[in-house]
């Protein structure tokens, strides 16, 4: 009986380590690689876009953003945050500006 009791204290606890390695239904290597594509070439679209517009025309085309935040040790650049708009790229929408007498978007990321 000892034994018994010592093989499934051994047993059980390797049993729970391993983990298995289930994809989620419909993934695709493939299906990764088009979304990262698809977010690389929303970004780059949005910087050609809006990389050296006023702010104020931002808020003009996507009204005011969730948050606001200033960038400690940048002297002036702050981001302003707009959360998912494009449901495609499910790119969380950031702008960088630089504060002066009229913020300028200095640049945009895809998060």
């Amino acid at each position: 009986m000892p034994r018994l009791a010592v093989l499934l204290m051994l047993v059980i606890p390797l049993a729970a380590c391993e983990t298995p390695q289930v994809k989620p239904h419909g993934y695709h290597y493939h299906s990764i690689n088009f979304l990262t594509q698809a977010r690389q070439a929303r970004e780059k679209a949005m910087q050609e876009h809006w990389i050296g517009k006023p702010v104020r025309e931002v808020k003009q085309s996507l009204g005011e953003p969730r948050v606001t935040m200033s960038i400690p040790g940048t002297f002036g650049s702050s981001v302003l945050m707009y959360g998912v708009i494009d449901q495609h790229t499910q790119c969380i929408d950031a702008f960088r500006y630089l504060e002066g007498d009229e913020p300028r978007v200095t640049n945009y990321f895809c998060r």
